[in-house]
């Protein structure tokens, strides 16, 4: 309880810095006072006896400002540095309406750039046991990363024995309208057990069927996104 109230009158005195010298000073002279009046009791003359008694204490704008910080005096500072801030964004108001919106663009573009870092990377994909879902590559040892070939693909499906379902996918973008309209499109060349090996349900409809998957270009189905 000490501590709290000891607290609460440090903010008091930060909120109220005519208060807090005020007291400051009167603590000050009140030493001083006693210091010269036992430089009296000794003889020395009233004018000399406060001389000392104000050397002995000391400076006393370094009290002064030491005794401040003790009292909150940081979070008197702080408020007066925000007066300041605004009233410098008061007096300019082309450079404010500048940074109001430059900040905007900057937190809406960061904002932006984590939604799609968060649904791609961190936010769980909407797939049946995605820990045991992995990504197979090919290449040359101390080579990038590349792609896997489609007959490859095909020695890993029916020769690993290692994996319960392998299924290969490739982004592309289409051309999605008639003559008069196209509109250009991301979506990904799929093999047919694609979404039986990421368990993935369909909301209406088929799927692909393994009949599809074995002549290229004889049976151009796709599966399509609500959004699209």
């Amino acid at each position: 309880m000490t501590r709290l109230r000891i607290l609460l009158a440090r903010l008091r005195g930060a909120f109220r810095p005519n208060r807090l010298d005020d007291d400051l000073r009167a603590q000050i002279e009140a030493h001083i006072g006693e210091a010269t009046d036992e430089y009296v009791r000794q003889g020395v003359p009233r004018a000399e006896a406060r001389r000392r008694a104000m050397r002995d204490f000391g400076g006393i704008a370094r009290v002064e400002e030491d005794y401040r910080d003790a009292q909150g005096g940081w979070l008197r500072d702080l408020t007066r540095d925000i007066r300041y801030g605004a009233r410098t964004l008061l007096r300019t108001p082309a450079f404010t309406t500048v940074a109001i919106v430059s900040l905007a663009i900057g937190i809406g573009a960061n904002t932006a750039i984590f939604s799609i870092f968060n649904s791609l990377l961190l936010r769980a994909r909407p797939i049946a046991d995605p820990e045991r879902i992995v990504e197979l590559y090919t290449g040359e040892r101390g080579r990038s990363v590349e792609g896997t070939s489609y007959p490859s693909y095909i020695d890993f499906r029916d020769r690993s024995g290692i994996f319960t379902g392998l299924a290969a996918y490739g982004i592309r973008q289409y051309r999605l309208g008639d003559a008069t309209d196209v509109e250009h499109v991301w979506g990904e060349l799929v093999s047919a057990d694609y979404f039986d090996v990421l368990g993935v349900p369909l909301a209406r409809g088929r799927g692909f069927v393994a009949e599809e998957n074995e002549v290229p270009g004889r049976n151009p189905v796709v599966v399509v996104s609500h959004g699209l």
